[in-house]
């Protein structure tokens, strides 16, 4: 306030000098109440900001969350890739040497568990290093599991005849049924009947 207001107010003068020497000091850091909205706005206009930079944090920390489980994810799958190939390889290299039961192999041959899976070596054939020692020791100490070349079986028995000719055969001969084909059988015993 000026000096004539606190004079309108009815205080003397020399109190209204020192009044008006106060309200200077008091108004000295004064904001005139437009800036004063510009200030205020402006001001909460920041605080949000920052408070959706935090919550954008926040969300950040969880997709780091979301991305280290993703990673670890990935690394485990990756893990059991490597594992499913290596087990494909020593199966081939298996059937390759006459397995009979890949997965009876594996089991004595210990070389199904991840430990081995995970330390093996593939050569360029795609052969496991080392698998090829364990094979050889494994089909002398347990050869039922393998199979030594291929057997072909053969039937025991007697080979069918060949019919010779066509001719009827006569109630006095001596005739050997194993060694006649089935349609020398059918004509033997049709001429049979008609005799």
């Amino acid at each position: 306030m000026k000096k004539k207001d606190f004079i309108a107010l009815g205080i003397d003068e020399e109190t209204a000098v020192k009044l008006e020497k106060e309200s200077e000091k008091e108004l000295a850091n004064y904001v005139e109440k437009k800036d004063y909205d510009a200030l205020k706005l402006t001001n909460d206009k920041l605080e949000n900001d920052l408070k959706d930079r935090d919550k954008q944090l926040d969300g950040l920390k969880d997709l780091d969350d979301t991305n280290q489980t993703l990673q670890d994810e990935i690394a485990k799958l990756q893990t059991d890739n490597k594992r499913q190939s290596a087990r494909y390889s020593i199966e081939k290299q298996l059937m390759k040497n006459g397995a009979k039961n890949t997965d009876a192999v594996m089991a004595v041959l210990k070389v199904n568990n991840d430990d081995f899976l995970d330390s093996i070596e593939i050569d360029s054939d795609g052969n496991i290093k080392g698998l090829d020692e364990k094979i050889k020791g494994s089909k002398t100490s347990d050869a039922y599991l393998w199979d030594e070349g291929v057997k072909t079986k053969k039937v025991k028995g007697a080979t069918p005849a060949e019919s010779g000719d066509d001719k009827p055969y006569s109630k006095n001969e001596d005739v050997d049924f194993s060694k006649m084909s089935y349609e020398d059988t059918v004509a033997y015993m049709e001429s049979q009947q008609n005799q």
